[in-house]
């Protein structure tokens, strides 16, 4: 888990300074998986099987947001 904070708004396109305000607020623009918006759903999501073995790393990149990682379904 990562999160971004720039001066952009959601989905503006380009490159996106840094915005001091929103990352000493805590209020970032983005928050990812896998560094990308949508990274593990949709055609991305994980597929298994009940009984198949699967092996994830679950690491909390940062820089600020707590990654409480459960697992659903």
């Amino acid at each position: 888990q990562s999160e971004f904070y720039h001066e952009g708004k959601f989905g503006d396109k380009g490159l996106q300074q840094f915005d001091m305000d929103k990352g000493l607020d805590e209020r970032p623009t983005y928050v990812v998986l896998n560094g990308s918006v949508g990274a593990m759903t949709g055609e991305h999501a994980l597929q298994a099987k009940v009984g198949d073995r699967i092996r994830l790393f679950v690491g909390d990149a940062g820089p600020n947001l707590i990654s409480s990682f459960h697992i659903i379904g």
